[in-house]
């Protein structure tokens, strides 16, 4: 059974095992007395459910009209889909998905509180939870359940009738009434922090939730009911020491240049390498043994051993960046659409909050336009691009300065802001000839050059930053780009 799930886990690290390793894991069912799943009790808990406070509102509500034909309303970060059949409503009803904050135990990202609040249907509608890796880091699919509070702050989850999709990211349910709903895991890796600086430690922890009743019983149900009763939810707790084991990073065992994990059992302590080089994720994995069940549309699943897998990331505090200035002008000169352009490039270090920028990696571009000549609508005048070598870009230094300094928090990204120095810049420079022959300049105004400021995130990641219409000239369009490129 064991290597059954490591092969199937091993497909990728946060996904469920595929159809054919369903079916490999329905054949080789445990039976016989099986424990309360991840707490190793063979008899329900007496411990109560547990009361946590109520979500409080968090984002922006949707709301929509739905009516006897039924219908469906997705909430603003597209994260839950409530689909309404036809006929569960007998009258047109303004429905509404307003984001709260999660209290459950084991919770994942945002609730939702459905209103208005106790709506009954004729029909039960669908609630489809869309997630990502990053939303299941350290938990699986498996063990991820939608459950609601009730009036005294108690939790249920349905664990039996839920539906799940590990191709399209879905987890589902019916449900025959309106109340507040959210994401949580029944096992799952607790992180002190995902991201690491050189040296820095915190706690990987195993948890668990748990059911009162043991869910072996829930086979004794009615096969044929449309709809099985919630469980309730207990404590979130460390699963106990003697059933976690087999720590590992990178699959490398617990020791490895990615870092040490000190200790034994479901609470451990991980601490960052010395030096990091560049940005990278890493994998941790953890062991567990016990007896765990997991429904899909009613159907159980039973295995004796579960890896866990979940990922860091790894922060370096040495970036460089090539950083490269564009800038544009639609319509630099009164008589005629010309595209004018200029640009600049710079290599920026950062290594530990000290920012260096040599004057030898700056290169200015010259400007250039085209056309460099053109008549204005009416064929009065002409105007032609007098050539320069400054432009609207010409750097002569840089500094930076990063923020926050020093040691920061678990999840704080550092920023470096780059302050530049430009010298001579100018409007670009036209002269204007009529039908006579006569000339005049226009342009070639001194103007403060750009950018004057820019900032960089201190992540190994492409950057790109764009600035329509710069406050320089009125009328042309004017669009500023600053893409920002580690350097490794």
């Amino acid at each position: 059974m064991t290597v059954v799930l490591e092969k199937c886990f091993s497909m990728h690290p946060r996904l469920v095992p595929n159809r054919f390793c369903l079916l490999l894991l329905s054949i080789v069912l445990i039976t016989g007395c099986v424990k309360n799943p991840l707490t190793g009790n063979t008899s329900g808990n007496d411990d109560p459910p547990e009361i946590t406070a109520t979500g409080t509102p968090t984002g922006t509500p949707v709301t929509k009209a739905i009516g006897a034909s039924g219908g469906s309303l997705v909430s603003a970060d597209g994260k839950l889909t409530l689909t309404v059949p036809a006929g569960a409503l007998s009258n047109n009803l303004d429905i509404t998905i307003q984001p709260i904050t999660n209290e459950a135990p084991g919770g994942i990202g945002n609730g939702y509180d459905l209103l208005p609040s106790g709506t009954i249907f004729n029909t039960p509608v669908t609630l489809t939870y869309h997630y990502t890796d990053d939303d299941i880091n350290g938990s699986n699919p498996y063990f991820i359940y939608i459950a609601t509070q009730d009036s005294t702050g108690g939790w249920t989850e349905n664990v039996v009738d839920r539906d799940l999709d590990t191709v399209g990211n879905t987890v589902s349910i019916t449900t025959p009434h309106f109340s507040s709903y959210v994401l949580a895991s029944s096992l799952h890796l607790e992180f002190g922090q995902t991201e690491f600086r050189e040296g820095e430690s915190n706690n990987f922890k195993v948890m668990e939730t748990f059911n009162e009743k043991d869910e072996t019983n829930l086979q004794d149900q009615d096969p044929n009911q449309d709809y099985l009763p919630p469980l309730p939810i207990h404590r979130k707790q460390l699963v106990p020491n003697n059933e976690v084991s087999h720590w590992s990073l990178n699959d490398q065992g617990v020791t490895t240049i990615y870092g040490n994990i000190i200790g034994t059992g479901s609470n451990v302590t991980f601490t960052a390498p010395d030096q990091i080089d560049q940005e990278q994720s890493v994998k941790v994995s953890a062991q567990i043994s016990g007896t765990f069940v997991a429904f899909i549309k009613k159907k159980k699943f039973t295995f004796n051993e579960v890896i866990v897998i979940g990922h860091i990331k790894l922060i370096p505090s040495k970036f460089s960046f090539q950083v490269e200035i564009k800038y544009h002008i639609a319509g630099s000169n009164p008589c005629f659409v010309d595209n004018y352009t200029d640009g600049a490039t710079m290599q920026v270090d950062v290594n530990k909050d000290v920012v260096t920028i040599s004057n030898s990696n700056i290169v200015n571009q010259p400007p250039s336009t085209f056309p460099t000549s053109g008549p204005d609508n009416d064929g009065t005048q002409t105007c032609t691009w007098v050539p320069d070598n400054i432009g609207l870009v010409n750097i002569t230094g840089a500094s930076g300065t990063v923020s926050p300094a020093g040691n920061v928090g678990p999840g704080v990204i550092k920023s470096a802001l780059i302050t530049v120095t430009h010298q001579g810049t100018i409007l670009p420079e036209w002269t204007i000839t009529d039908l006579g022959g006569s000339t005049s300049p226009w342009g070639g105004t001194a103007l403060p050059g750009w950018p004057p400021v820019f900032n960089i995130i201190l992540r190994d990641s492409t950057q790109v930053v764009t600035i329509t219409s710069p406050p320089v000239v009125t009328g042309p369009e004017i669009d500023g780009k600053i893409t920002i490129t580690p350097i490794h």
